[in-house]
């Protein structure tokens, strides 16, 4: 039944977006999942029912899809919500139901999991070395549980030592044999209040505990049961860990240990080392699986957004249902590696969850460029973080608490969110390559994989993967990276094409790579015995990775690789001579400092573009996806898209793109045949600029009108009012036109989000640069009216109004040819 479950709510996500039909011009009708979603904060210990009516309409009239509820204590640490939590719920999961928005409800209380009993605590693990000559020993002892206690002669079998520990004093009592030994020891502590992540029982103990918790919930079924923490930053052991090494790594760590604690050969600390995080990487991902396994068997999906993993990510976002991170608006592998775990495992949404830097004040324009650079780097679903009128809001990460600020004026970006996310979420990623992910030489050689992002960042930069990310970004290739266990089902079809998971590559890249798997080396000679190429950025690895039988696994390694076909493989420190050999076409849009993501749909591509740069683009620009037809659509405005003109193009469509710093665009080609619907008209160079000069009329809320001929921050012009802390002003200016119905009104600097009206009536609202809106509907031939009314933060420090300069621009009309 839950699988059964599982498969129907996927269909669900992946066919919930379509495009509207009749004409390829008009954006696709949108669902809850192509809205944006909201956390929402309530108290765990919420002790009586409160009706969410308001709030939830109000969440509902703001352009939201769904509200994610998550129990939050004072301190940020619970063990599971108090008695009205679930009523309230309830309550709220279905009013969600009637109003259309979707539910979501944390797996857990507070930010991380607490444990249910010591038992499930996590564990820490500390080392003892001591030498020692024959006779007799008494030796202290550290705090903690004995796992393995040991004495090693320079020649021949460690002796345990175990059974010599005083039960009383806690101290060791030996009589050594004659000769020098080496004393090892491994004892292990909890590590703090927080859940063993790496024991299933834990999982299972804490699951049933916080579901009591929740007995009297008697609403909808959520859609996801989110995981945020697992506690699993503080914890490097568990119970039975020695067992279930050796069921994973076929030998006994204990016999090993000295090298553990890094005292032998270089070569084989490295390798046992390496085994120990490899492990605590698939015992993570047991406990993973174990939550997902009892959320789906309670009727709902999964989602992640773990902030901490000791393993290996791509293995452990594949987990979920709905794979996520923490939004990180920067160049960053951690969202590719989360949206390659899903493109690889066909799962439909890719979550960020973002949330303002609370160190500095965020404008709407830097939440636009923030949620731009999510959707680059994979993400096709945003969480924003959060709102909640029960939360005192210096208690909470609140982004939309302020009344005066973006939640007033938040529906004209929820309306972008969601015109791109119908986009991101509409038929499938369309990559080029496969990028191997080294955990193997991370694990061995960098001290392991930090848990956090952000260490994982900095930790990554030296690397040759980190060069290889960069440098396929920086040309305009896209790809997934993947893993040993995501290649084990790889194919090969066609012209030598990859295929995984329903998506085809044109080859892989292994970067700089120096320990492999020799099971996968293997995979890799069955693809490319089929045609499929295979490309090494530098060498060919050399070596295999871990303890045992290094020797034997080396040889089925090398020799796998002896017999590669050569027509197939290329070893190369050129990253641009591999992309020739995988026969890739880079997008050149990437020359110009444009980025993009593209996907596929039945009869072309989507592209999402965005000028990253700080210069405008005003280029024709070829698409390496053939187009007999392209459509613009202006993510901003719904009523701005069209045919665009196709220039001729040996090697590609060829569309001018007219884009300035910030601004994005979507594109939608077709393969064979010809668009329909109206040509583009939308906002290009112009031909003609006019300064909107005379007197300004500045209202200041309730406060007598201002009558300035400049503009500039209200709080600094001189005849503004003293003292006058207003959030919003009206600025009012007459202007002629000598033709109807033609014309585009650029505000210039906006402080921070304008409403714009033309002769009364209602023409848009700007929250980004550039602060463009297409007037010509409303323009009329003599004097006009412009009001502009600006709504700004709150933070005094920053400009507030209109700072312009205001223009009336007349568009070319032969703007788009190629």
């Amino acid at each position: 039944m839950a699988r059964l479950l599982h498969l129907i709510l996927l269909i669900g996500c992946l066919a919930s977006v379509t495009p509207a039909a009749g004409d390829d011009t008009k954006w696709p009708e949108p669902d809850a999942d192509s809205r944006p979603w909201l956390r929402w904060w309530w108290p765990s210990d919420l002790s009586c029912p409160e009706e969410p009516d308001d709030e939830l309409k109000e969440i509902a009239a703001h352009g939201f899809g769904g509200v994610e509820v998550l129990p939050l204590g004072a301190e940020g640490d619970t063990l599971w919500p108090g008695p009205g939590w679930a009523p309230r719920a309830s309550a709220t999961a279905s009013l969600a139901e009637e109003l259309g928005l979707g539910f979501d409800l944390a797996t857990f209380a507070g930010r991380r999991p607490l444990a249910f009993g010591a038992e499930d605590a996590g564990r820490q693990w500390f080392p003892y070395a001591a030498t020692a000559r024959g006779g007799p020993l008494r030796l202290e002892l550290p705090e903690g549980i004995a796992h393995c206690l040991a004495a090693w002669p320079p020649q021949g079998q460690p002796i345990d030592l175990l059974e010599a520990i005083d039960p009383e004093t806690k101290e060791l009592v030996w009589d050594a044999p004659a000769g020098s030994w080496r004393i090892y020891g491994l004892f292990d502590e909890p590590a703090s209040p927080a859940l063993d992540p790496f024991s299933p029982v834990a999982i299972k103990d804490a699951l049933a505990s916080f579901d009591l918790s929740l007995a009297d919930y008697e609403g909808p079924f959520p859609r996801s049961r989110p995981l945020e923490r697992t506690g699993a930053e503080y914890s490097d052991w568990t119970h039975q860990f020695f067992e279930r090494f050796l069921a994973l790594r076929g030998y006994d760590l204990r016999e090993q240990l000295p090298a553990l604690l890094g005292d032998g050969p270089g070569g084989v600390i490295q390798r046992v080392r390496c085994d120990y995080r490899e492990t605590l990487s698939d015992l993570y991902r047991v406990s993973l699986e174990t939550w997902q396994d009892h959320t789906r068997n309670q009727g709902s999906l999964t989602r992640t957004l773990l902030h901490a993993q000791p393993g290996h990510p791509l293995e452990l976002h594949g987990v979920a249902d709905f794979p996520g991170v923490a939004g990180i608006p920067v160049l960053d592998p951690e969202l590719h590696l989360a949206a390659s775990a899903a493109h690889l495992t066909m799962k439909p949404l890719v979550v960020a969850t973002y949330t303002p830097d609370p160190s500095s004040t965020t404008t709407p324009a830097d939440i636009k460029r923030h949620l731009d650079d999510l959707w680059l780097q994979g993400a096709n679903h945003i969480m924003l973080d959060g709102r909640s009128s029960l939360l005192d809001p210096s208690q909470g990460e609140l982004l939309l608490d302020d009344p005066g600020g973006l939640w007033g004026n938040l529906q004209p970006l929820s309306d972008y969110i969601t015109r791109c996310q119908s986009i991101l979420q509409l038929g499938a990623p369309d990559p080029d390559l496969l990028l191997y992910y080294p955990a193997h030489d991370f694990w061995s050689e960098r001290g392991g994989i930090p848990s956090e992002p952000a260490a994982r960042r900095e930790w990554l930069r030296p690397t040759g993967y980190q060069r290889a990310f960069e440098g396929l970004s920086e040309r305009g290739v896209t790809f997934d990276t993947t893993s040993d266990r995501l290649l084990e089902q790889a194919e090969v079809i066609g012209d030598g094409l990859i295929l995984i998971a329903g998506l085809t590559y044109k080859g892989l890249i292994l970067p700089e790579v120096r320990r492999l798997p020799e099971q996968t080396a293997v995979k890799l000679l069955e693809l490319a015995r089929r045609g499929a190429r295979i490309s090494a950025l530098g060498e060919l690895p050399q070596d295999v990775p871990g303890f045992p039988n290094p020797d034997i696994r080396r040889g089925t390694l090398i020799q796998a690789f002896q017999q590669l076909p050569d027509a197939s493989t290329l070893e190369s420190d050129d990253l641009d001579e591999l992309i020739d050999h995988l026969r890739i076409q880079p997008e050149p849009m990437a020359k110009l400092g444009l980025r993009h993501i593209r996907r596929s749909h039945p009869e072309g591509s989507h592209y999402f573009i965005v000028n990253t740069g700080t210069t405008t683009v005003d280029s024709p620009v070829r698409l390496s996806r053939p187009a007999e037809s392209v459509v613009k659509l202006d993510p901003r405005d719904h009523q701005t898209s069209g045919i665009a003109p196709r220039g001729a193009s040996d090697d590609g469509a060829l569309i001018h793109l007219h884009l300035e710093p910030g601004e994005s665009i979507v594109l939608r080609t077709f393969r064979e045949r010809t668009a329909t619907g109206p040509e583009w008209a939308g906002p290009g160079p112009a031909t003609h600029e006019r300064l909107m000069g005379g007197t300004w009329r500045i209202q200041l809320n309730d406060l007598p009108p201002i009558e300035s001929p400049i503009l500039g921050s209200w709080r600094t012009l001189s005849s503004a009012p003293s003292g006058s802390h207003s959030q919003t002003a009206t600025y009012t200016i007459e202007f002629e036109a000598t033709e109807p119905g033609v014309g585009v009104i650029d505000l210039g600097t906006v402080a921070h989000t304008a409403r714009v009206r033309v002769n009364g009536q209602q023409l848009g609202t700007s929250f980004a640069p550039p602060h463009r809106l297409n007037a010509a509907s409303l323009i009329k031939k003599g004097r006009n009216q412009l009001e502009i009314e600006v709504t700004s933060l709150a933070d005094h420090d920053l400009p507030a109004g209109l700072l312009g300069p205001v223009r009336l621009i007349t568009p070319s009309s032969t703007r788009d040819s190629p």
